[in-house]
């Protein structure tokens, strides 16, 4: 009898210190339970012992949250990772006598700071002549170009008719390939009409190059042999059209530090040979 009056007050004792340690709002309640490892256990208790043993074994934290607050804020950057880009909208269209390649005509939507290349295509007895309309961030007035995109623009590439000496006549290189459709004529007519018809001291050249060709055109015509000299004689020529058809002004502007570069190396190189003169043994 004695020993059951110290077991029942030690019990109420041990049911009043759980109590009090416990919250009131768990017993009862659904509540997610966060192990360290990264996994979320969802526990429904009944009461106190249980929530306990749960607690015990898979949160030895004893980290509790209620699951209304469970990863809210997660949730709301998962579904809501930041406003989108910017975009703008660029419109193309070309007149009579051509076409724009690339990216083609009519309108598209970029980022806003994407570059995009537009490159232009004359039609035969045309030649391009110019971008108009909000052309402030174009890299140049060529057919090969690009335009970077801080807002929305319109633009036009421009073109002409060209005379009919010009148009697809160029002598001394048809001569010299047998043909007018060769890919290096094509690109030295690019070249032509993206390049030097564009500013008065290019058409000054070309006007003096289809006066002095034909001549030369009809004295390899009449030679042969001459063809493959003529055709080595106009890979430079050749290349640079292709650099300046081809590439960007800021791609040119590299190119060009380049050959300057190796410009100045080769005379540096040269004035040493000289320099040390003929040596004898």
């Amino acid at each position: 009898m004695k020993n059951r009056k110290i077991i029942l007050p030690s019990l109420l004792s041990i049911a009043l210190v759980s109590s009090l340690i416990l919250p009131a709002s768990v017993v009862g309640a659904s509540a997610t339970v966060h192990p360290p490892g990264d996994h979320s256990t969802s526990h429904s208790t009944a009461d106190s012992s249980r929530l306990a043993s749960t607690m015990a074994l898979d949160n030895p934290q004893g980290q509790v949250t209620p699951m209304v607050a469970v990863g809210a804020e997660a949730e709301n950057d998962k579904w809501n990772p930041g406003e989108a880009a910017v975009q703008y909208q660029l419109t193309v269209s070309s007149t009579d006598g051509g076409s724009v390649t690339t990216p083609g005509e009519g309108t598209f939507a970029y980022d806003e700071g994407a570059v995009v290349k537009l490159v232009v295509k004359a039609d035969a007895g045309y030649r391009f002549v110019n971008w108009t309309g909000d052309v402030a961030t174009i890299a140049c007035q060529c057919h090969s170009t690009t335009i970077t995109m801080n807002g929305n623009y319109y633009i036009i590439a421009n073109f002409e008719k060209t005379s009919t000496t010009s148009t697809n006549s160029c002598f001394i290189a048809t001569a010299a390939y047998g043909t007018p459709m060769a890919g290096e004529i094509q690109i030295l007519r690019e070249f032509r009409d993206g390049c030097l018809l564009t500013n008065p001291p290019g058409k000054a050249f070309v006007d003096f190059y289809y006066k002095v060709s034909p001549p030369m055109a009809e004295f390899i015509t009449e030679h042969p042999a001459l063809k493959p000299v003529v055709r080595a004689g106009l890979v430079p020529a050749i290349a640079m059209s292709t650099v300046a058809v081809n590439t960007t002004l800021a791609e040119k502007m590299a190119i060009l530090s380049l050959l300057v570069l190796v410009s100045v190396a080769l005379a540096v190189w040269v004035t040493r040979r000289r320099g040390k003169g003929p040596e004898y043994t």
